[in-house]
């Protein structure tokens, strides 16, 4: 397999991953000043709408970073192995949300024993314990790959029955590609650049043209 030194991030791969996860974050402040109460508060003003594509092309940049980083794992340890360290981080990453989560509102609408937060903290530390040892001998970054998972999960049950499964998705596969150029175009950590070029980036333009379609156009 190609080597990558994955124990030694550059400064560009760092500032990458600040950036898409700030946004990410923005996408959960977003979605949590929406909700209150358990029940969430939609219209269906155009702004609102505007919000929504927003936050689900996001959730398509953070998207594009995980293929990238679970890339660059898997030509360093191959692909099944970088899938099971992503999918350790994500399973994490989810029993500490629903753990809050049971914790803030004493239960939650899942089967027993389901519903209780020691739960999800017991399987938090199974996970966290299986993800350390399964990230030893690369840089520790990596190993929050899977939580770049977790958006677009949680945004296709909150996103997907407001804007529509159809332009959910499109927004999400036009974040995906926009994400995905500019870090071909870097060559993001170690993989083999890959310039933007005016076909390439007409593409991209093209993908949000067709989100705009499906949304005004009917």
């Amino acid at each position: 397999m190609v080597g990558i030194n994955l124990a030694s991030p550059t400064l560009l791969d760092q500032h990458i991953i600040n950036t898409i996860f700030h946004c990410l974050r923005g996408v959960h402040y977003a979605i949590l000043i929406l909700q209150k109460d358990g029940e969430v508060h939609v219209t269906t003003t155009l702004s609102t709408q505007i919000l929504f594509i927003g936050l689900a092309v996001l959730i398509g940049l953070g998207s594009s970073l995980q293929v990238c980083m679970v890339s660059a794992m898997g030509r360093m340890r191959g692909p099944l192995e970088a899938a099971w360290v992503s999918m350790l981080a994500s399973v994490l990453g989810m029993a500490i949300l629903l753990g809050w989560q049971a914790l803030q509102q004493r239960g939650l609408h899942l089967p027993v024993p389901f519903e209780r937060w020691w739960v999800f903290t017991i399987a938090g530390v199974l996970f966290a314990v299986s993800l350390a040892l399964a990230a030893r001998g690369i840089a520790p970054y990596f190993a929050l790959t899977g939580l770049l998972a977790i958006p677009f999960v949680i945004g296709a049950g909150f996103l997907g029955p407001r804007l529509g499964v159809g332009l959910f998705f499109s927004a999400v596969i036009a974040g995906q590609m926009t994400g995905s150029l500019l870090l071909d175009h870097v060559g993001a950590f170690g993989l083999d650049v890959q310039k933007v070029t005016v076909y390439r980036a007409l593409g991209v333009v093209l993908l949000i043209g067709g989100v705009s379609l499906i949304r005004w156009v009917r």
